[in-house]
């Protein structure tokens, strides 16, 4: 059953409607069932989840493949792999803004004085001011910290002050971010900066969900906020 279910959605992968009519009419046959996928409740779709999942059958479209190790000739070119490498969660959506700004990362912690004056050099980036967004894009962005040669921060601070700055220079809402990846990578021979990476991100679209219903069983966890 396992194959059948996979070369279902291999075979109907670009086309969500054919890839739900495909599964409702191998269920209804292996379970004879009648279930009309165009008229289908929360509860018959979670049955269908149910039994995809006991055929081990999980995240359809992610590549299970394992990473061969990495090796690097140098530290710039470990850098530039981790600047370009492309969202697989947010599938880069264009336009895709990517460049560096050269300062010295610091952290809201630090003193009043030094973030407003990393504030104001920050705006002073020749990039990123053209990104090609509207304010009410949703948005991947991807932050990383370049630290050579200077006491060891902690990165959620070092993105928070970074965002703050980074809200001014491009216009960006917050509420707007819906994936956030942080890199912070300690070098020996390249200068402390920080490099950004913003696209367009699609987590929030239901064009990729294929069933209705949780199907959480939550293992026996209470529900903490009554």
């Amino acid at each position: 059953m396992k194959k059948q279910i996979l070369k279902i959605i291999k075979d109907n992968s670009d086309n969500l409607t054919n890839l739900r009519e495909e599964l409702f009419l191998l269920f209804n046959k292996s379970k004879n069932k009648s279930y009309d996928q165009n008229d289908s409740s929360i509860e018959e779709e979670e049955e269908i989840t149910g039994w995809i999942t006991l055929n081990n059958v999980n995240f359809l479209g992610f590549d299970t493949k394992e990473h061969e190790k990495r090796l690097f000739l140098n530290e710039t070119q470990k850098v530039s792999f981790l600047l370009q490498s492309h969202c697989k969660i947010c599938d880069d959506k264009l336009p895709i803004s990517n460049f560096p700004v050269r300062i010295t990362p610091l952290t809201r912690q630090t003193k009043t004085a030094f973030k407003n004056e990393f504030k104001k050099q920050f705006l002073n980036s020749p990039y990123g001011k053209q990104t090609g967004l509207s304010l009410n894009d949703k948005l991947c962005i991807k932050l990383v910290f370049v630290l050579n040669n200077i006491r060891d921060k902690d990165l959620d601070n070092m993105a928070k002050l970074t965002l703050d700055a980074l809200k001014e220079l491009i216009k960006i809402d917050d509420k707007n971010i819906d994936h956030l990846e942080l890199i912070k990578i300690k070098t020996k021979f390249l200068e402390s900066y920080i490099h950004i990476r913003i696209s367009k991100s699609d987590i929030n679209t239901s064009k990729n969900i294929i069933l209705k219903g949780e199907h959480l069983s939550w293992g026996g966890l209470l529900k903490l906020d009554k």
